[in-house]
């Protein structure tokens, strides 16, 4: 499997630097937790790595839903208030958004 071949050798060695690394880091700072997101998080991060199926980024989930996150926040604070308020609107846009999410998906 190319993948394993390639890329578990490079998960590897960083993950043995994260860990070398950790060590040296005061706890609390931001560098400490993101190393330690990292880490508590290992399994999952390189879970692409025996399951060729899944994919080695997010990259196609992120494009699909860039359209609806750059403008979440105009249309919650400009076209989908309501009389009941903000709230209201962010259902209807959530809403709308895994409709639309879903049917494009579902047409590829």
């Amino acid at each position: 499997m190319q993948r394993q071949a390639l890329s578990k050798p490079i998960a590897d060695k960083l993950h043995e630097w994260l860990t070398l690394h950790r060590i040296k880091v005061p706890d609390g700072s931001a560098t400490a937790k993101a190393i330690d997101y990292s880490l508590n998080r290992w399994e999952a991060l390189t879970r692409f790595l025996a399951d060729p199926a899944l994919p080695i980024d997010n990259n196609h989930d992120e494009q699909q839903i860039r359209p609806w996150a750059t403008g979440r926040n105009y249309a919650n604070c400009t076209l989908m208030r309501t009389q009941r308020g903000r709230r209201a609107g962010s259902r209807s846009a959530k809403a709308s958004r895994g409709s639309v999410g879903t049917s494009h998906n579902h047409s590829a």
